[in-house]
């Protein structure tokens, strides 16, 4: 396999500001905590979390829309922070599809404007090449030929988010980072854009990014995923391992709130307590230890790393689940 995406060390704080004039008081909100992941081309890699983890920093570092405080995201094994790698040509090869398809869209531009924009910046194509290859991307995402100079507000949910996907695909990118791509849709037409997605991906060997709190979701598109909690991944592995047999304590209760479609299926909910710490200045120790049910004095005197547990299954826990349940059952 070849690595497509490599985060290292990925880290970003933003400075506290304080008072009328915007004064830095010191310290930091630890957006994104030392964070590192590989993706490999060709793969969906999911990432997932409560709201405010870091997720959408991540996805936001990895298109160069933020500076990192600290860290590293290459691409094929070249920083894209460098000052020699070429900007332009990231754009082309990285691009997003975002939550909402509404607020995504220009009201006053057509879809031929729209799908047409990135052939213009990046001086792909002109003229009637132009318009041949906008409607090539149109007939690939499903929309029809006489919707070429229609509005965004003429169409339905799902049909702006197909005008977002052929976008994107205009300056045919290697990647595509999806934050919420179908959580603003409707049940019936989100499996219409998976599946989309899906066979996208097999025909133009496209490499996924993809966020999204809909755990069942991601089990479903996802080949990896990694479990963030307040700006750290602390589980990453198969998705089915993990989702399986969670081994971090956080994960564990995150997927006993995924709901089954069998009222005749009962299952027990695990209600986290206690509250969640502040990313400013966060603790030096681990971070969910608070609210985790297994926390032991080792908890509280360091921030555990993330470690292989299993093979290609890795955990932030000095007591992971698995260890746990072992004593246990002892």
């Amino acid at each position: 396999m070849v690595t497509i995406l490599e985060a290292k060390d990925l880290t970003k704080k933003f400075p506290v500001q304080t008072g009328i004039f915007g004064s830095r008081s010191g310290s930091s909100v630890h957006a994104v905590d030392e964070v590192n992941f590989s993706i490999q081309k060709g793969e969906t890699f999911g990432l997932v979390g409560e709201s405010g983890c870091g997720k959408t920093t991540v996805a936001k570092l990895i298109l160069k829309l933020l500076t990192p405080t600290h860290g590293t995201v290459s691409y094929y094994d070249k920083d894209i922070f460098d000052r020699s790698f070429p900007t332009n040509e990231m754009r082309k090869k990285i691009q997003l599809i975002f939550q909402d398809p509404y607020s995504s869209l220009n009201p006053r531009m057509t879809v031929y404007d729209i799908i047409g924009e990135p052939f213009d910046i990046h001086k792909l194509a002109k003229g009637e090449e132009k318009k041949k290859r906008i409607l090539e991307m149109m007939k690939i995402v499903g929309l029809a030929p006489f919707h070429l100079y229609r509005y965004p507000h003429e169409f339905s949910g799902g049909q702006r988010q197909r005008i977002v996907i052929a976008r994107a695909l205009s300056v045919e990118p290697e990647i595509l980072i999806m934050d919420e791509p179908v959580s603003a849709l409707d049940v019936s037409v989100r499996a219409q854009v998976l599946n989309l997605l899906e066979n996208l991906q097999k025909k133009f060997h496209l490499t996924y990014v993809f966020i999204s709190h809909d755990l069942s979701v991601v089990r479903h598109v996802c080949n990896r995923v990694a479990v963030m909690y307040l700006g750290q991944i602390v589980e990453m592995g198969i998705v089915n391992e993990v989702f399986d047999d969670p081994l971090h304590p956080y994960a564990e209760a995150l997927l006993c709130c995924v709901p089954i479609p069998d009222p005749r299926s009962r299952k027990s909910r695990e209600i986290l307590t206690g509250e969640v710490p502040t990313p400013i200045d966060p603790p030096n120790y681990c971070r969910f230890a608070k609210r985790c049910k297994y926390a032991q004095d080792k908890c509280y005197s360091g921030n555990p790393p993330l470690t292989e547990n299993k093979p290609n299954h890795w955990v932030a826990c000095y007591f992971p689940v698995n260890k746990i349940s072992d004593r246990e059952e002892r």
